[in-house]
C-alpha cells in the first residue's frame, strides 16, 4: 500500500486578455487617448438620448448639458446607470473634449480616400478629409502588439453600412480604436463596430448594429435602435511572487522560496526560472523542479447575432492550449517517486463559470478538472524523471469593463510516495 505526505501546496495565478489572438507586449508606436471619465460611459450624449426598441448597454449611459433620456429602462443598462446633466455626467463631457482635441491634433502618416471595406490596416493615424464610408468588412491588424493603437480622423462624417463590420487580428483591442468624428456618424442595420466614436456632433445607430466600444457625442444626441453596447475587454496579471505555504506536515520536511517574476507590461510574465523544492525525510532526499508557461489566455466575444441580441460562436483562442503558454513541467530528483495533483480554482466574480482540465503530455492524466501524475524515484545515473500537462479553460469570463482582473488560480499539490 502507498503512503502519502504531503510535500507543497504552490498556487498559479493565471492572466487573461479579451483579444482576437495572444501576443507578446511590444511598445506601441503611438501612445493611447486618454478618455478620462469618459471611459466609464457606453452612451455620452449632449443634447439627449432617444432609444427605440430592446436596447443593451453594459456600462454607464449620461447627458450633458441636455437632460432628455428616452426608452430606455433600468433592465436595458448593466453595470452602470442613467446620468442626467449631473456632475459625472457633465465632468465626463469635459473629459470627453480633451480626448477628442487630442485625438484630432495627432499627427496622421496615412490618407483615406477610399472606402474603408475590403482594406486591413496596421497600427498608426488615419485622416480622411472627404466623407468616411465603411461597406463589408474592414480588418485592423495589431501584428502581435496587444498595446497598438489605432486613430481614425474623419474631418466630415462617418457612415457605416448594412451588415458591415470591423474585425480585430493579431492582437488587435477596441479599447484602443479611436475614431474621431467632425460632425455626424451613423452606423448602419446589423452592422459590427469596434472602438470608441468621438463625435462633434451626433450618432446614429441603425436597428441591431452592436458596438464593442463606446458612442460619445459632445454637442449633439445619440439615437439608439435594438442595439447591444458592451465594453468587456478583460485584462489579466500574473502577481509579483508565487507564494508558497509551510508543509501541513513534517515528513519531510520542504523548504519552498518564493519566486521573483519579472514585470513586462502590461503582462506579467515569469523569468522562466522554475521553483524548485528541497528537502530530507527519512533517509531520502526529496527535490521537486515545477516549470510553466506564462498562463496567458485571450477570449472572444464573437459575432452579435441581431436576431436573437446576443454574441454567438466565441470562446477561448485555441492557439492558447497544449503549447508552451499553458505548459506546466515537473522534474523529480527525488530518491523517491512524487505524486503531483492539479487543480484549477476560478475567482469570483471575475472568474466567471470558468473551469480547467489539464491535458496530459504523456497519458498519466485523466483531463478531469483535477489531474494526478505519478513521477518515478531519480535513477542514480539519471537522467530525472519529467512529466509535463497542459491546462484547458472552458466557460467564459464575467464582463467586467477594462479594469485589470485576476480570473483564477492552479494548484499543484506534490506528495512523497512511499511503497
Amino acid at each position: 500500500m502507498k503512503a502519502f505526505n504531503k510535500i507543497q501546496w504552490i498556487p498559479l495565478v493565471l492572466a487573461m486578455f479579451l483579444a482576437a489572438m495572444m501576443a507578446l507586449p511590444a511598445k506601441a508606436a503611438e501612445s493611447t487617448v486618454n478618455l478620462g471619465t469618459a471611459a466609464s460611459f457606453e452612451v455620452l450624449a449632449g443634447t439627449e438620448i432617444i432609444n427605440t426598441g430592446t436596447t443593451k448597454i453594459n456600462g454607464n449611459v449620461g447627458v450633458s448639458p441636455g437632460t432628455i433620456v428616452t426608452g430606455l429602462t433600468s433592465d436595458m443598462i448593466s453595470a452602470g446607470a442613467i446620468h442626467s446633466n449631473d456632475a459625472v455626467a457633465d465632468l465626463a463631457q469635459k473629459d470627453l473634449v480633451l480626448a477628442s482635441k487630442d485625438a484630432m491634433g495627432r499627427t496622421a502618416i496615412n490618407t483615406i480616400t477610399t472606402d474603408l471595406g475590403g482594406q486591413t490596416l496596421t497600427p498608426g493615424v488615419y485622416f480622411s478629409g472627404l466623407p468616411a464610408t465603411l461597406t463589408g468588412t474592414l480588418k485592423l491588424d495589431a501584428q502581435g502588439d496587444t498595446e497598438a493603437v489605432f486613430i481614425f480622423q474623419m474631418a466630415s462624417t462617418l457612415t457605416t453600412q448594412a451588415n458591415s463590420k470591423i474585425e480585430l487580428i493579431n492582437g488587435a483591442r477596441f479599447s484602443r480604436i479611436f475614431w474621431q468624428v467632425g460632425t455626424n456618424a451613423t452606423l448602419g442595420a446589423a452592422s459590427t463596430f469596434k472602438g470608441s466614436i468621438l463625435a462633434n456632433n451626433a450618432i446614429s445607430a441603425g436597428p441591431d448594429a452592436a458596438v464593442q466600444g463606446r458612442l460619445l457625442a459632445i454637442t449633439g444626441g445619440i439615437t439608439l435602435n435594438c442595439n447591444q453596447l458592451d465594453a468587456v475587454e478583460i485584462i489579466g496579471e500574473i502577481p509579483e511572487n508565487i507564494n508558497t505555504t509551510e508543509p501541513t506536515e513534517p515528513i519531510p520536511p520542504i523548504v519552498a522560496p518564493s519566486k521573483e517574476l519579472i514585470t513586462v507590461a502590461p503582462l506579467m510574465t515569469t523569468n522562466n526560472d522554475p521553483i524548485t523544492l528541497n528537502g530530507e525525510g527519512g533517509g531520502d532526499t526529496y527535490k521537486v523542479t515545477i516549470d510553466w508557461g506564462t498562463m496567458t489566455f485571450n477570449y472572444n466575444l464573437g459575432t452579435w447575432d441581431p436576431e436573437f441580441h446576443s454574441w454567438v460562436g466565441g470562446g477561448w483562442n485555441a492557439q492558447n492550449f497544449n503549447g508552451i503558454n499553458d505548459l506546466i513541467k515537473i522534474t523529480n530528483e527525488s530518491t523517491q517517486p512524487v505524486e503531483a495533483t492539479f487543480a484549477y480554482t476560478a475567482f469570483s466574480p471575475s472568474g466567471g463559470d470558468t473551469t480547467g482540465t489539464f491535458t496530459p503530455a504523456s497519458g498519466n492524466l485523466n483531463g478531469t478538472p483535477t489531474g494526478t501524475m505519478t513521477l518515478d524515484l531519480c535513477p542514480v545515473e539519471g537522467p530525472a524523471p519529467t512529466d509535463n500537462t497542459y491546462l484547458n479553460l472552458q466557460g467564459s469570463p464575467v464582463k467586467i469593463g477594462s479594469t485589470p482582473a485576476k480570473i483564477g488560480s492552479i494548484s499543484v499539490t506534490l506528495n512523497t510516495v512511499i511503497p
